[in-house]
Parts: C-alpha cells; structure tokens; sequence
C-alpha cells in the first residue's frame, strides 16, 4: 500500500465522517421541528 492511497482513504473517510456529523445534526434538528410542532398542536387542539 503507498503513501498516496493511505492519504486518499484519510480524506475519504474524513469527508464521509463530517457528512455523517452533518446529516446527523439535520436529522435531529428535524426531530426537534416536528416534536415542537406535534407539541403545539396538541395545546392548540387541547385548548381550543
């Protein structure tokens, strides 16, 4: 194995370790949104 494939498997797996982090963060900010939003309609329902 050289040097030159050892350093394109480094960048790889970064650039696929910061897409996990990134898709991870949305999917949670996604949850949050809609646990938020089902948390309001609720009250909405439940008062109205």
């Amino acid at each position: 194995m050289s040097i030159r494939n050892v350093t394109v498997f480094d960048k790889n797996t970064v650039a696929r370790n910061q897409a996990v982090v990134i898709i991870r963060k949305v999917a949670a900010k996604l949850s949050l949104e809609r646990r938020f939003s089902f948390i309001m309609a609720f009250y909405s329902g439940y008062a109205g």
